[in-house]
């Protein structure tokens, strides 16, 4: 299994990207049906369900703007999301922030944590 998790925007460096994940958390539930807390409770899914051999692993990449993929991928996700996170209450003016913050190479923060757990079935 994989996931990611929101990384709490209050510990974000950049005032603006933390109110853009506070609004973008609040509104992913309603938008995609998405949890994005779901990736904290790894790996207990797997211990409920008896399997063994758990492991468990978290990475938090850093996100630097500019022309890195992952800048360029989150620009290009919330321009797309703009129209519902704008019907959700987010101000475009926020979202034209953040934008212009990933387009920025000297801007560094972080976005999701990734979670990937896995275990295997007792053999009987």
């Amino acid at each position: 299994m994989g996931d990611g998790f929101d990384t709490a925007a209050e510990s974000l460096t950049h005032p603006e990207y933390a109110a853009f994940h506070t609004a973008l958390h609040a509104a992913l539930p309603k938008i995609l049906s998405t949890d994005v807390t779901w990736g904290r409770r790894y790996p207990d899914p797997l211990v409920r369900r008896g399997l063994r051999d758990i492991g468990c692993s978290a990475f938090a990449p850093p996100l630097r703007g500019g022309d890195t993929p992952h800048s360029l991928m989150l620009a290009s996700s919330f321009d797309r999301l703009r129209p519902a996170l704008v019907a959700n209450g987010t101000d475009e003016s926020l979202i034209d922030t953040v934008l212009r913050h990933l387009r920025d190479p000297d801007f560094w923060d972080f976005e999701f944590t990734l979670v990937t757990a896995w275990g295997r079935r007792p053999v009987e």
